[in-house]
This record gives structure tokens, sequence and C-alpha cells, in this order.
């Protein structure tokens, strides 16, 4: 991975800066806190977002709702542009969506899709993605120089870890630890087969009783059949027997039901006889009346009714349209005299009309005379655009102020400077103080005059404001009396057509005729009286000629009723005869038929015994049945539970292997592993630890090497010392020894990390004497790395690197220098 430039906005105290980065060995120069460790933040965060030491609220620039860090970088011959965005909320900071180029194709992505993407790309292991830090990043490329002294001093246990995470050497740890917990799981799941298989033997015993006592049942069950078979033989030959004795006992029964029909049916031929006899007297009385009253009704010849009805409907007709034209004429006279007294009065009204026209006219001329509301308006705009200038000015100011008031604040504050830990000197402190006093001071008289500027503007806005008012309403009053004029002098038009049309309307109702229609309406009325009596008369005469028709009609039918009931009263009495024949004969039948009974109910009792005796055995034989079904159930339950608790014995022993084969040997064995990783890792680390502090160290008779715990032991004159009771610049020496020596093992080690050509040293020379920067020289030479990248204000540094980016903060801005 070779770093190209980077592109920052609003990230701490950069607003906008694009820093290219060449080939070779760079320095980062530039006074503490002018903003050089920002740039090294930045790259990790483009890479890998928010971690345990990279957070929004370290980034983002005070006062700013955003911001955002571009990278370009190339790697593995692919050129690669990646995009991360900050932003502030009420309470958080969060990252928003990004994006990649590679090889000019961009992607957007989100926050977790990019750290994914930088993950893949360099090599790094997936399970980082979950993580907060990055130690493959943190000791291979960038490590901050407290950092690296922090792994030095921390205690054993806590070096060890940091180590073991560094190198993936914890998970033999972890498999340890995981076998354990599998080898616990074994024992508890044979513990829990043992309790399972323990009555296996019992189980085997029970089985084989059951099935003894299933035999003992069949044989009980196959003697009950021949006896079964017996009854069956028997209920057949006495179910043939009933069957055919029931018949006999249903022709008995339909006998006598056939002697009842009879007796009912004679009971009603003598009845209909008797009632047939009375009803020819009856008839015969009726003939008498008929014939007399024919005789008492004269001839006559019937009148046309239909003819008379419709010269009736033709005169009333005529009747109801000559009415109904003259009730239209009378209608047509009102309205007309309704319309002239509306038209009358309307013309009535136009002096009014012309006198309102007349004070509209003049009260528009009064209200055209004043200033126009635009031109109002346009001075109200320019006056508030200026207003909202002086404000958002006071607000620059006022922000300006307080960053004075805390910069001089900070400066009280702190002694040491809080990235790089130098001391700052009093008398930088105090330029910095007069910088930020003047600066406050011309602020402060800024706000003041502005503030003057802006009362008068708001007074001038506020007069604007009514004058616009004023002009709003004499407009809406012109327009109102505008619409009116238009509208009383469309009135007036309308008044000279309405004279025109009220002399028609006067010489219309003159000319309608009303006598002529009343005169030909009574000529009607009387004759359609005439035409109605003539009608009801007509009538009259039909009615009784109908009534004879209807008597003689009647007399007919009579007679007819008189044959008919003659004739059924003959067939009744032939009925009767034959009814009584038939009675005779079926009670002959039924007396041979009388024992039937009896026979029955015998044969009916034996059937219900043998039956009775049948349901006996069968439900005894039914139970055996249950019980033997219930007891094979039982047997198959047994059965299975003797299979599973085999299986369960066999699982059982399997456990019981895999447990003693890992307690016994799989631990032991991780554990050595473990063993010979970390003794050919301290071997290396040692070696190379050796050679760069021997490079780093002015003093001969000074020496160091790693104990078994990767704790640098230091040895002086032939006697052992801790790195803590070295001089400032011997432990920074030895952090730096120790860095190297990491970033070298890790490289040789994790064959797919991808930043192998890169790396990042931040102060790394604190405390150096002269001739130690000259030894670091030699070894950053030996190195041999593609892109190096120095963060230092030493000076002699420049001298042995290949290009040089200076840094300068003014205003609370960083910039680079070109």
């Amino acid at each position: 991975m070779l770093i190209k430039w980077i592109r920052l906005r609003n990230i701490r105290s950069y607003l906008s800066e694009e820093i290219h980065f060449p080939e070779g060995s760079t320095l980062l120069s530039g006074d503490i806190g002018a903003g050089k460790s920002t740039i090294l933040l930045a790259i990790e965060f483009a890479l890998f977002g928010f971690s345990t030491d990279v957070s929004g609220e370290t980034l983002l620039r005070n006062g700013k709702p955003s911001g955002s860090v571009e990278l370009c970088f190339d790697v593995d011959s692919k050129n690669v542009i990646i995009k991360r965005n900050l932003k502030r909320g009420k309470e958080s900071f969060s990252q928003a969506s990004g994006y990649v180029i590679v090889n000019n194709v961009k992607t957007e992505k989100s926050a977790e899709e990019l750290k994914a993407f930088s993950l893949s790309l360099l090599g790094y292991p997936e399970e980082y993605l979950k993580k907060k830090s990055m130690p493959l990043y943190r000791y291979t490329v960038y490590t901050p120089q407290e950092e690296m002294k922090r792994i030095l001093f921390e205690s054993r246990e806590e070096r060890l870890n940091s180590l073991r995470k560094i190198f993936g050497i914890e998970k033999y740890g972890v498999i340890r630890a995981n076998a354990v917990i599998v080898a616990s799981s074994l024992r508890e799941k044979m513990r829990e087969l043992s309790s399972r298989i323990e009555d296996l033997a019992r189980k085997k015993e029970e089985l084989e009783e059951t099935m003894k006592e299933i035999s003992g049942t069949q044989e009980r069950i196959g003697k009950m059949k021949p006896e079964l078979a017996a009854l069956s033989e028997k209920k057949q030959g006495l179910s043939k027997k009933l069957e055919i004795l029931e018949e006999k006992r249903k022709r008995a029964a339909g006998l006598k039901s056939a002697i009842s029909s009879y007796e009912s049916a004679i009971a009603e031929k003598a009845e209909l006889c008797e009632s047939r006899r009375s009803a020819i007297e009856a008839i015969s009385r009726k003939i008498s009346v008929f014939t007399k009253k024919l005789e008492e009704i004269p001839a006559a010849e019937k009148a046309d009714e239909g003819k008379l009805e419709n010269e009736l409907e033709s005169i009333s007709r005529e009747l109801s349209l000559k009415e109904k034209s003259l009730a239209e004429a009378k209608e047509k006279e009102r309205m007309l005299l309704l319309r002239k007294k509306e038209i009358e009065k309307e013309i009535a009204e136009e002096d009014a009309l012309k006198n309102q026209l007349s004070l509209r006219e003049k009260e528009l001329e009064e209200l055209a005379s004043g200033k126009p509301g635009e031109e109002i308006e346009r001075e109200r705009e320019e006056k508030e655009k200026a207003l909202r200038e002086i404000i958002e000015n006071k607000g620059r100011a006022s922000l300006s102020k307080e960053e004075s008031e805390r910069v001089i604040a900070e400066i009280a504050k702190h002694k040491v400077c809080p990235l790089c830990k130098q001391e700052i000197k009093e008398d930088y402190k105090e330029h910095l103080k007069e910088e930020e006093e003047k600066k406050k001071k011309s602020n402060r008289e800024l706000i003041e005059s502005l503030s003057k500027e802006q009362q008068e503007l708001e007074s001038g806005i506020k007069i604007l404001k009514e004058e616009s008012k004023r002009s709003s309403e004499r407009d809406a009053r012109s327009n109102k009396l505008s619409a009116e004029t238009d509208s009383i002098k469309k009135l007036l038009s309308e008044v000279e057509k309405k004279k025109t049309l009220l002399k028609g309307i006067g010489k219309e109702i003159a000319q309608m005729p009303k006598a002529d229609a009343e005169r030909e309406i009574g000529a009607l009325k009387e004759k359609e009286a005439e035409q109605k009596k003539i009608l009801k008369q007509a009538r009259e005469r039909n009615a009784g000629i109908a009534l004879r028709e209807a008597v003689s009609a009647q007399l007919s039918r009579e007679r007819e009723l008189l044959t008919s009931a003659e004739k059924e009263a003959a067939e009744a009495d032939k009925a009767v005869s034959e009814l009584n024949k038939r009675k005779i004969e079926a009670s002959g039948e039924l007396k041979e038929l009388e024992s039937t009974d009896k026979q029955w109910e015998d044969a009916k009792s034996e059937l219900d015994s043998a039956m009775k005796r049948e349901k006996d055995i069968e439900v005894l034989s039914a139970a055996l049945e249950s019980e033997a079904s219930l007891k094979s159930r039982n047997a198959g339950k047994i059965e299975a539970e003797i299979k599973e608790k085999s299986k369960d014995k066999k699982r059982f022993e399997l456990y019981r292997e895999l447990e003693q084969m890992i307690s016994d040997k799989f631990t032991a064995l991780v554990s050595e592993m473990e063993k010979q990783v970390m003794s050919s890792i301290h071997y290396e680390f040692g070696k190379l630890f050796q050679e760069w502090f021997s490079s780093l160290i002015e003093e001969e008779t000074m020496s160091a090497r790693i104990d078994e715990d990767f704790t640098p032991i230091i040895t002086e004159d032939g006697h052992d010392t801790s790195a803590e009771n070295l001089s400032g610049g011997e432990k920074t020496a030895v952090a730096l020894a120790y860095r190297l020596a990491l970033n070298r093992v890790i490289n040789d080690m994790v064959s797919t990390i991808k930043t192998k050509n890169l790396i990042i040293l931040d102060e790394p020379t604190d405390g150096f004497s002269s001739e130690q920067l000259d030894r670091v020289r030699t070894v950053l030479d030996e190195l041999g790395l593609r892109q190096m990248i120095i963060v230092s204000h030493e000076a002699k540094i420049e001298s042995f690197v290949e290009h040089v980016i200076r840094i300068t903060k003014q205003e609370h801005e960083s910039r680079v220098l070109n």
C-alpha cells in the first residue's frame, strides 16, 4: 500500500486542505499543535472509521455540522479512493454513507461496508470488522509513540495479552478454553446417558415376560371360537322361522285393517245415499221457484251503451281542452302583469344608480394620488438585506471573540502540548495570548458598531412596513370601487332595455281574447249533462235483460244437478252390497291365523337367549383381544426403549473416548503448539530488538534483550535494569527499537497484509541527542521501505528525508505551505 494524497474538510484545525505524499521518505514538519498528528488520525479514520482512539468528537471541527476525509492510495496495482463523511447530531456524532473508487469505478457504501472493504483490500482478518481497535494497523503502520511506551511499561500479563492479540496467538488460549468446555459438556452428556441406560437389562426381562402373557391370552381366545360358530348357526335357523311367522302376522294385521275399512266404507256409502235423497228434494223445490220467477220478467231489446259512452267522452274531452286553454291565458296575463310591475320598479331606481356612480368615480380619483406600494416594498427589501448582512457579520464576530476567549483559557490551562507531550514555553504562550487579546478587542468594537447600524435599520424597516400596509389597504379599496363602478354602469345600460320591454308587455295584455272562450265552455257543459241522462236510462234497461238471462241459466244448472244426484244414489246402493260380501270373506281367513302370535313369541324368546349368550362370549373375547393389543403395544414401547437405550449406550462409549482424547492429548498438544509459536516469535523478535537498539544507542557498554515475557531488559556495565530506569532519550530508543522489531515480525508472520511497504512514525526521536539522530538515519535506510512518513519537529531530520511537508497554523486554521 502506498498513500498518494489525502483531502480534509472540517477535520479538527483543517477547514479544507489536500496533502500529497510522494514515494520515499517524507517528513511532516511544523510547530507543536500545528496539526501534524491530525493527518495521521485522518488516514486511519478514512480506512477503518471510528475506533477506540478515533472518534467523531476528536475529528470534527468545533462549530461545524459535518466534515469529510478522502484518501487516495495504490494497492495491488489498483488506484483506490475512499471517502468517509462525519455528521454532528444533537447529542452524538455519526458516520454518513461514503464511497470507494477503484480504477475510476465508483461505488456508494455505508460506514460498515467501507470498513469491510478496507479490511479485505489490505488483507486484514475479518474478525476486525466488529472490533473497535485495529492492532495490526497500529503495530505495523502507525503507532503513536506514547502508545508504544505504554506497552513497554504495562504489567507482564497485560503485555503478553496485547502481543497474543497482535500475533494472533490468543486463538490457542481460546482453543484450550473451548476444549475444556467441550470436555465438560461431554462429561455432562455421559452422566445423562448413564442415568438413561442403567435399567437396560431390566427392560429386556420385562419384554420377555410381556410376550409370555400375550401368548396365554391368544390361546383363551382360540377356545371360544367353536361355541360362537354353533350359536351363529342356531341364530340363522330361528331368524328364518321368525321371518315366516312375521309374514303371517302381517297378513292377519292386513285382514283386520281391511275389515275395519269395509265397515267404514259401508257406513260412508249409506250416509251418501241418505244425503243424495235429501238433495233431490231440495233441487226440485228450487226448480219450481226459478220457473215461476222467469215467467214474471218481461222481454226487451238491449241498448248500445258503448256508443253512448264514446259520445259522452268526446264531449267531456272537448270541454277539458277549452277550460285548460282559458286557464293558461289567465295565468299568462297574471305573469305579464307581475313582470310589468317589476320593470316599472327597476326603472324608478335609475336616478339613485347615477348618484352612486358619481360618488365612486370621485373617490377613485382621490385614491390614485398616493405613493405606489411597489416602490415602498423595494425599499423595505433593500433595508432587510442590509440588516441580514449586519446580523451575520455580528455572529461571526461573536464566534471569533468567543474562540479567542477559549484559546486564552486553553493557553493558561496547558503547560504541556496535549498531542506531542512537549513543554510549551512561556514566551510563546504570552505571544499567543497577546494575539488573541487584540482579536478579542477588535471583534468587540466591531460588534458595538454593527449593533448601532442594526437599530437604525430595524427602525426604518418598521416605518416602511406601516407605509406598505396603508398602501395595500388603498389598493384593496380602489379595486373594490372599480368593480362597483363597472357593476353600476352595467345596471344603467339594462334600464334602457327594460323601458322598451315594458311597452311590448302592455300591448300583449290588451290583445288577449277571453269572453268567446267562456261562452263556448257554457254550451259544452249543457250538452254533457243531457248525454249523461240518456246513458243512465240505457244502463237500467240493459240490467233487466241481464237478470232474465241469469235466472234462465240457473234453472238449467239445477235440472242438471237433479239428474246427477239421482244417479249417485243408485250407485251408492250397489256399492254397499259389494262391501258386505268382501267383509264376510276376510273374517273367515282371519279366524284361521289366530295361533300365529303365540308361535312368533316362543321363537323370538329362544332367539334372544341365543343372541345374549353370543354377546357375552364376544364381550369376553373383545376384552381378551384388547388386553392382548394393550400388552402388544406395551411390548412395542419396551422394545423401542431398549433400542433407544442401546443407541444411548453406544453414544456413551463414543463420548467417553472423545473426552479422554481431549483431556489427555488435545489440550497438551495445543499448549505445545502455542509454546513453539511463541518461542519462534520470541527468538526473531529478540534478535531484531537487539539489532535496532544497538544501532540507536550511543553507549557501547549498554545492551538490550527480551526476556520470556517479552519485557525489555537493559544491561549496563554487566548489571541488568528495567527500561523504567532509563533517561528520556534512552526510553525513546527502547520504544523505537521495540516498535521496529514488532513491525518486522508481524509483516513476516502475516503474509496476507498489504501494508508492508509503508510505515508511519510519530515523534520517534523525542529526547534524542544529535548523535542519536544520525543513528536514526542509518536505521531508516536499513528498513528499505517504499514509503515512510515521519512526524517530528526536529529540524535535523529534514536533512535525511527525501521530502518535507511543512504545516503551519494561523487563526486556528492549519495549512500546508507550498
